[in-house]
């Protein structure tokens, strides 16, 4: 079993952003997250994306403060009657699990992102902040299977097992984007590598 859970991606994010992007001051003392639309990126950069075959739908801003060891990891899913290109379906739940992110650390570059494998039994959702689906589990109840430092270059993550991040020092801003195809984990892998993105581990 091929553990890697997340591959560098050599896709410059340093002008996606729009210089008219108002950004919304979140609560600095403690983590918490918003729900972006694809406004916040320039038209140039989203046209990129889409040649590539990755057309963003939305992005999630997250802030952690620092010295922060969550005792839980998580896993994002979707609606069942939302539209993907792989299905990734988990028996009789209302819910499947989103494969993967594009994430971009911009400050708190001293962090670690860690995986964990995904137990046989796969429990009911519960709501973010922003009433987003996930499903929810103890770390001390996961085996890690992988973990990284993304610092602040484009990050391919997958986000259909459990996963979590650990601040230091410094505190977390990450971008994380989302996009309207879903292949499931194997399939976006190789999708990148057939467009000669992904930097190989």
């Amino acid at each position: 079993m091929n553990n890697n859970c997340w591959y560098s991606l050599n896709i410059d994010f340093s002008n996606a952003l729009r210089k008219d992007w108002e950004w919304k001051v979140p609560d600095l003392k403690k983590s918490n997250i918003q729900s972006e639309s694809s406004r916040m990126f320039n038209t140039e950069w989203l046209s990129y994306m889409n040649s590539i075959g990755i057309p963003i739908s939305h992005s999630l801003l997250f802030y952690r403060i620092s010295n922060g060891n969550p005792l839980r990891a998580h896993v994002d899913t979707y609606p069942k009657h939302y539209s993907s290109t792989d299905q990734i379906d988990i028996n009789e739940k209302n819910y499947n699990l989103i494969p993967y992110a594009l994430n971009w650390v911009f400050e708190g570059e001293d962090s670690e992102m860690k995986w964990y494998n995904l137990p046989d039994e796969i429990p009911d959702t519960k709501l973010s902040m922003t009433n987003a689906q996930y499903i929810d589990y103890a770390v001390s109840d996961l085996e890690e299977i992988d973990k990284t430092n993304i610092q602040s270059y484009f990050t391919l993550v997958r986000t259909d097992v459990p996963h979590t991040v650990i601040t230091n020092e410094k505190s977390r801003w990450a971008i994380s984007i989302r996009s309207s195809v879903l292949y499931n984990w194997n399939n976006i892998v190789n999708h990148f590598r057939s467009k000669n993105i992904l930097i190989e581990r």
